[in-house]
């Protein structure tokens, strides 16, 4: 025994439901078993950064899209090339 009942603080791991029940499992193990309240689980950093980039990625995701779609079209039709190359001209604008 190297006394690790009392030196176990905390549980780091993602936000999966199977890892909630873990941490409430252990803590209440190590509540009962060791008197030890101190533990607490924490959830991952990097991996909640991650989701918050993933999400923020996926809303923008549909905007690039009609911007490149519209940008495809542009250069594939030399009718709307001129249409905008005359509103560039319109507008004082280089093309």
């Amino acid at each position: 025994d190297f006394g690790l009942r009392r030196k176990v603080l905390s549980m780091t791991a993602d936000n999966a439901s199977n890892m909630d029940a873990c941490g409430d499992h252990l803590a209440r193990m190590l509540k009962y078993y060791y008197d030890n309240t101190a533990f607490c689980r924490l959830r991952c950093a990097a991996h909640i950064l991650n989701l918050a980039v993933v999400n923020g990625l996926s809303m923008i995701d549909a905007s690039t899209k009609k911007a490149r779609d519209f940008a495809s079209h542009i250069r594939r039709s030399q009718h709307c090339l001129e249409e905008l190359k005359k509103i560039f001209a319109m507008k004082g604008q280089p093309f």
